[in-house]
């Protein structure tokens, strides 16, 4: 499990909370965005500057942007304006995009800082489909011979799992239909319950599935990669799968001290695909499926900054407000605090 150890390395990955802290700095010092990266299952908070806002100088400033997107080389953020401010899902919200990029550790331990904010420009809305931030929004790989890569936004199709697709496929591919392996019924907090994610460079989908007539203790957790055939044709194969009975029985859960509760889906690991994050109260924790033990626990509360949408009410706990940030170079070395 995770340790608070002070010598404890820098982890290759962190889990990044999705709503930013605001420093309201002068102008004289107007700081930097930053990350303050904890090893996993401790959340990674980045903070934004007032000054990157739209108009820095209004009372009605955002004071809840999130990230929309994570890759190695870089944050994509969403900032806003009252009443339009934090988690805001529906098509072409207002507000801009930037990319932060670029980062370098600090003299502050755990502090990574971009050196390069970069806003992305205006789109032609008329002419172009719409974006949904987290929903259909994310990073593209350009590889050019000789050149640095590029990160224009892509575009995804995706369904209310948010899933998202590995630099290798094809840009044609669609998924459109998900597994169904074990007879449970749709739950109605979809996303506390399902996501599609990458792991391993493979796409992966979880559930947390239970028929209407089991217990919760029967309540299955299921990972599922897509693969493809020799003639190009995709289908789901079962990486691994336990139940909730199997996990609490087990030792390590027990040493949690976490009650026999059913957990939220957080998020996968994005190098091991029988890893599964979970939310439960106050807590995030990893389980590897394919031995129902938990792998990744720390006994202190699970601190995100508090999610909200605007004048609209803030999405349920979920995979919504963590992503998983493999790290660059530059900081997956050296010591985390």
């Amino acid at each position: 499990m995770a340790s608070s150890s002070s010598s404890s390395p820098a982890p290759l990955w962190v889990i990044l909370g999705r709503v930013a802290l605001v420093q309201h700095d002068s102008i004289k010092d107007p700081g930097d965005l930053s990350v303050k990266l904890a090893v996993p299952p401790r959340p990674s908070i980045p903070t934004v500057p007032m000054t990157v806002h739209p108009k820095p100088d209004y009372d009605d400033t955002d004071k809840h942007p999130y990230v929309v997107a994570a890759a190695d080389a870089g944050l994509l953020l969403h900032v806003s304006q009252w009443p339009f401010v934090g988690f805001d899902l529906d098509r072409d919200p207002p507000g801009i995009l930037l990319v932060a990029r670029d980062f370098v550790r600090t003299a502050v331990p755990g502090e990574a800082r971009a050196t390069s904010v970069i806003r992305v420009p205006d789109r032609a809305r008329s002419h172009q489909a719409g974006i949904s931030t987290i929903k259909n929004t994310g990073f593209k790989q350009r590889r050019r011979p000789r050149h640095p890569p590029l990160l224009p936004l892509r575009r995804r199709r995706l369904g209310p799992e948010g899933s998202e697709l590995p630099l290798h496929v094809r840009p044609a591919l669609d998924v459109e239909t998900y597994p169904v392996g074990h007879k449970a019924e749709l739950p109605r907090d979809i996303e506390s319950r399902r996501m599609v994610r990458v792991s391993q460079g493979k796409l992966r989908f979880v559930e947390v599935a239970r028929a209407r007539a089991q217990r919760p203790a029967d309540t299955l957790v299921v990972v599922w990669t897509l693969v493809f055939g020799a003639s190009g044709v995709a289908c789901w194969k079962q990486q691994c799968a336990t139940s909730l009975a199997r996990i609490w029985a087990s030792d390590s859960y027990r040493a949690t001290g976490l009650p026999t509760q059913v957990p939220v889906l957080a998020l996968l690991h994005p190098s091991n695909p029988n890893v599964v994050y979970f939310f439960l109260q106050q807590h995030l924790f990893g389980v590897d499926v394919s031995q129902s033990m938990v792998v990744d626990y720390v006994r202190r509360p699970c601190r995100l900054v508090e999610v909200v949408a605007g004048h609209k009410r803030p999405p349920p706990i979920s995979w919504r407000y963590v992503l998983p940030w493999e790290l660059p170079c530059s900081l997956a070395n050296g010591q985390t605090y």
